[in-house]
């Protein structure tokens, strides 16, 4: 973890990157001669910041997201991990809540593209690896549990 952080670009590092990257951006264009330059700064540095963000997304998941054994691969976008939101009983319509208990693989792959975060499609579920199934399925299991049950697991 200690090699992963080490490469990572510290946020001096970043503020002279996108003072550099404005102002080489904006040294022709019509935004700098209409908008002041503190504010062509703080645009870019929110486009870089997402970008960074993006990036390293997969070293620092976020809270209660589900690290992928295996990351999915979609054109350049890579997914390392997802976020499963709770389904509420319109987002369950057409699926048989005892499919989803027995973690049938059908029910998941309907279910996976209304919950996830990022949105999976179909075809992504279907080509998810065995262990990142079973560790989606248990995180859709345990929405079923009452919060007596959820906390005494947690625990």
């Amino acid at each position: 973890m200690n090699e992963i952080n080490a490469s990572l670009p510290t946020p001096e590092s970043l503020d002279r990157a996108i003072l550099a990257l404005s102002d080489g951006l904006t040294g022709g264009l019509h935004v700098a001669q209409t908008a002041p330059r503190d504010e062509v700064h703080a645009r870019v540095g929110e486009a870089v910041a997402a970008a960074v963000a993006d990036s390293v997304s997969h070293i620092n998941p976020p809270p209660g997201a589900i690290v992928l054994e295996t990351p999915i691969r979609r054109g350049d976008q890579v997914i390392s991990s997802l976020t499963l939101r709770k389904p509420d009983a319109g987002t369950l319509r057409g699926i048989k809540l005892a499919d989803l208990l027995q973690m049938d693989v059908g029910a998941l792959t309907l279910l996976l593209p209304r919950i996830s975060t990022p949105t999976l499609t179909t075809a992504d579920a279907a080509k998810l690896d065995p262990v990142d199934l079973v560790s989606i399925a248990t995180e859709v299991g345990n929405f079923f549990l009452p919060k007596a049950q959820r906390e005494s697991l947690s625990a």
